[in-house]
């Protein structure tokens, strides 16, 4: 049996979307540690994407351990978050940014603005777009194809932004 059989068994939710961001939180710090830059910035960035969601979807009531189809109608995180996407730009909102492929750092993270903003105060949205524009000044998901780009200072900025996005 392989892996695509094994997840496919396995619903997703949001408490395995949390376990698997803290896993590739901790995949980075190891490739950080043994000085491999840009596949440690790759992996942060990719956590960074995911405590994203997960603030969105914890957000959006999709908490615990109760499937994506079940809570919110989907059939994937995907499709939860493609769902958000197309109700806020219902509603009027600029939510396109090609340069980022469809997804990124800067999409998840409007999108969560704008899902959540009425609940923060004025200084906790303040500092989550400072350190989503943070992460996304030093991430990129192209970086997958590129040998050897991330220098050890933005690497270090992109970690300390995407921990505080776990963290928070």
């Amino acid at each position: 049996m392989g892996i695509r059989s094994a997840m496919e068994r396995e619903q997703q939710s949001l408490q395995g979307m949390r376990r698997a961001m803290w896993e590739r939180l901790a995949d980075a710090e190891a490739l950080r540690d043994a000085n491999r830059r840009t596949g440690a910035a790759y992996l942060f960035g990719y956590a960074g994407e995911m405590a994203i969601k997960v603030k969105l979807f914890d957000f959006l009531g999709l908490a615990g351990g109760t499937p994506w189809k079940a809570k919110a109608g989907a059939s994937s995180m995907s499709a939860a978050f493609a769902s958000e996407r197309a109700r806020l730009s219902a509603a009027g909102h600029h939510l396109e940014y090609p340069e980022e492929g469809g997804h990124g750092l800067l999409l998840y993270g409007v999108v969560t603005m704008k899902s959540t903003g009425s609940s923060w105060t004025a200084e906790e949205k303040r500092q989550y777009c400072r350190r989503i524009w943070e992460a996304n000044e030093h991430w990129c998901f192209g970086l997958r194809y590129w040998p050897g780009t991330a220098s050890t200072r933005d690497l270090d900025r992109l970690a300390a932004a995407v921990w505080w996005l776990a963290l928070n």
